[in-house]
């Protein structure tokens, strides 16, 4: 139990599973999303077995939380059941809460889980925690662009939520742990491969793309990256030995932060 209960408000709040009984069926690899009005509680969850999931309830005077929950899990069974959740304040701030669960369907079957609040949406440690966004180290590539060059794109890797219809706040653009920074007489010279997908559409909302623009922000797609990478690849025997050198270190960035995400976010500031 927490002492001060002021501390706590589940508002906005990330919970993956720690621990689970045998019969439950959440495990490391769902995460949780809670919503919190006065002492009122919501929330969706979703990953690993469960397709999707949701919740209500209330929250007590004392941090503790009574709900019912129900989802689909990936062999398209319904279940239900109901939890009462005891919080404690961990010594890093971080919330962890004990559930005492029944099953509402079949046999009734009781359990006990432990839920650990996260502060990202992936375990992979690529990703920074949101609130850690100033301690990103950007890998800046040059070739030709000087040292006082203030002009640049940048690259952001997207940490994507699970939660379907999710609006991302920017710290989920800018926790990737070494995004990319190019300078204006190195980018120029690659405009050309960036260009290669359009028009396409945004990647996160579908809107329509027309041109890449080196004064905007653009989210492009996996797909998209796929043939500015074949682009590159396909002319690479142009360039000489030095931009091979830039080139490939640019591949190589591009092709890790792929394996951590579907979306790479490219902006400037000129």
């Amino acid at each position: 139990m927490v002492d001060d209960i002021e501390q706590l408000n589940y508002d906005k709040k990330i919970f993956t599973v720690k621990e689970n009984s045998e019969s439950g069926e959440v495990d490391n690899d769902t995460f949780l999303y809670f919503h919190q009005e006065g002492k009122t509680l919501w929330g969706e969850y979703y990953g690993g077995s469960i397709r999707r999931g949701s919740l209500i309830g209330t929250v007590g005077d004392d941090g503790v939380l009574n709900f019912v929950y129900q989802y689909i899990n990936k062999d398209m069974q319904i279940k239900a059941g109901k939890c009462e959740s005891t919080p404690t304040l961990l010594d890093n701030g971080r919330m962890e809460l004990r559930n005492q669960w029944e099953w509402l369907v079949g046999d009734r079957a009781k359990g006990t889980s432990v839920l650990t609040q996260m502060l990202k949406w992936s375990k992979d440690p690529h990703w920074l925690d949101l609130n850690e966004t100033d301690k990103q180290e950007a890998v800046e590539l040059r070739l030709y662009a000087p040292v006082e060059e203030p002009v640049w794109l940048r690259f952001d890797p997207f940490m994507r939520s699970p939660i379907p219809g999710w609006n991302p706040s920017w710290e989920e653009w800018h926790c990737y742990r070494k995004p990319l920074v190019i300078f204006k007489q190195d980018y120029q010279w690659m405009l050309e491969y960036f260009k290669k997908p359009f028009p396409t559409k945004d990647a996160f909302d579908g809107t329509e793309e027309p041109y890449f623009d080196v004064c905007s922000m653009t989210w492009i797609g996996k797909n998209d990256w796929k043939i500015i990478i074949k682009e590159i690849e396909d002319d690479f025997q142009n360039h000489t030995a030095q931009e091979k050198e830039f080139l490939t270190a640019f591949l190589e960035w591009v092709k890790e932060a792929l394996k951590c995400t579907d979306i790479i976010v490219v902006d400037g500031n000129q």
